[in-house]
């Protein structure tokens, strides 16, 4: 439940103006992190259990576990909860990101879990995952294919002009023609 000005009488009246602030700047997601850690919800050597102790199935959704504790409301994360539970609502904070120290995002053990910055959360990851995706981006800005680049540096060899090269290839920068030259590409293997 999301809280509003119009619902703040629903909460509990010992919860001070300030607290009801901060709740009602959290997201849903954040609200039922909240909530399912105030309701005995807890992750325990990795596993969330439920109030009774009694250790819940999850799913996968896009590298991470996530539970639904409550039917009505949006599924939480392992990460999430296990971090809140070790640093309550430090967790919060806009600039601080859960992370994954061996970069496991399915690991979620305590001694694994910590707060840092995007950056931090970043080189977390194994050094062949952050390659991956930087070639992957790269790839994505690509304008020319390999068998164009192999033909561009071979018309330049032969030409060893600069301006035929980018007159034919519709190249606008010196820059740009003396990269494709001169670095290798490389290019995702699938």
């Amino acid at each position: 439940m999301k809280l509003s000005l119009s619902n703040v009488q629903n909460v509990d009246m010992r919860k001070n103006f300030k607290e009801i602030v901060k709740l009602m700047k959290l997201s849903k997601k954040d609200q039922t992190v909240k909530l399912a850690f105030e309701k005995g919800y807890r992750v325990i050597n990795g596993v969330p259990t439920n109030p009774r102790g009694k250790a819940l199935k999850g799913s996968i959704e896009c590298g991470y576990w996530f539970i639904k504790p409550f039917k009505h409301l949006s599924n939480i994360s392992f990460h999430r909860l296990a971090a809140y539970q070790k640093y309550g609502n430090l967790i919060f904070n806009k600039e601080k990101e859960v992370r994954h120290l061996d970069g496991n995002s399915l690991k979620n053990n305590e001694n694994n879990i910590d707060l840092g910055t995007h950056q931090e959360n970043m080189l977390d990851q194994l050094p062949r995952n952050r390659f991956k995706k930087s070639i992957k981006a790269a790839n994505r800005k690509r304008r020319f294919t390999d068998e164009e680049i192999d033909q561009i540096r071979t018309d330049y060899l032969n030409t060893r002009s600069y301006k035929l090269v980018m007159e034919k290839w519709n190249i606008s920068s010196k820059g740009t023609l003396y990269y494709i030259i001169n670095n290798n590409y490389v290019t995702e293997k699938k």
